[in-house]
């Protein structure tokens, strides 16, 4: 009974869990329906990582300034890293650096700027216990079929006193909830968890990790991304306003957005 179906999209059932409010697809998609969507193609959405992007240049300093704070060097973990531009970052600024991406296209990518980057998933890589003094996710694990594995994981591999970072969507935002079934995050089979605060908090806190913040900061984005985004949620109807920024050349004019819908979380081992 605490179990009930709350949103259908795309084909696919979310259920929200009255009792600690994580919502999840179910029945989750096959390995192989998930391999075939993480390929060069969904790297290139929206130009979300164009070379002309100067937009998660910006985003990738507000991650690294948040780090900072805490820890000014030492063994960085970037788990989905993507191309590797966070990672490129943050070795520019002194840390030892290594990545798991399991897009071979994007791993391919950031290997290509000389970093140390595995086409794997977290468990196969099997690393070392008590390796690495930091640990990232950007918006990683809402994509991720089984997030507790994974932070048991990292768990393993931090060190104490380690700290783990990572962005995902609040689904219990004042944004999300009037935005219903139509909210921007609200994307499956991409995501297949949406967490809150709470459920954030019962996936860590289970005498694993101490929490120590969550951040609400907005991103800067491209108006490019801004109507990929709007069109994704909204259909065919902002095709004309795409086509109008783009023939104008304005797409990669870039603003900062915040809808206190997704936060960075700070936990400690």
């Amino acid at each position: 009974n605490n179990i009930i179906l709350n949103f259908k999209k795309n084909g696919y059932k979310i259920y929200l869990c009255k009792s600690c409010s994580l919502q999840f697809v179910y029945p989750q998609p096959s390995d192989k329906e998930l391999e075939n969507i993480y390929t060069e193609s969904y790297f290139n959405r929206g130009n979300k990582y164009s070379k002309t992007n100067y937009v998660n240049i910006k985003n990738d300093q507000k991650k690294l300034s948040i780090i900072k704070k805490n820890t000014l060097k030492g063994k960085l973990l970037d788990v989905g890293c993507a191309k590797g531009d966070f990672l490129l970052l943050a070795k520019d600024s002194g840390f030892d650096v290594s990545g798991v991406e399991i897009s071979k296209e994007a791993c391919e990518s950031a290997t290509s700027k000389k970093l140390r980057v595995y086409n794997s998933d977290l468990l196969s890589k099997n690393f070392d216990s008590n390796y690495f003094d930091v640990v990232t996710m950007w918006d990683v694990i809402e994509h991720l079929k089984n997030p507790k594995q994974i932070i048991d994981e990292i768990h393993r591999i931090l060190k104490p006193g380690g700290l783990i970072y990572f962005s995902t969507g609040d689904i219990s935002s004042k944004y999300a909830r009037i935005s219903g079934n139509y909210w921007h995050l609200l994307t499956p089979p991409q995501h297949l968890f949406y967490f809150s605060p709470m459920s954030i908090k019962s996936l860590l806190g289970d005498k694993q990790f101490s929490f120590k913040e969550l951040i609400y900061d907005g991103k800067y984005v491209t108006l490019g991304f801004l109507l990929f985004k709007a069109e994704e949620t909204f259909g065919k109807i902002i095709s004309p306003f795409s086509y109008i920024i783009n023939t104008l050349r304005l797409d990669n004019i870039f603003i900062k957005i915040n809808l206190f819908d997704i936060f960075i979380g700070i936990w400690k081992k």
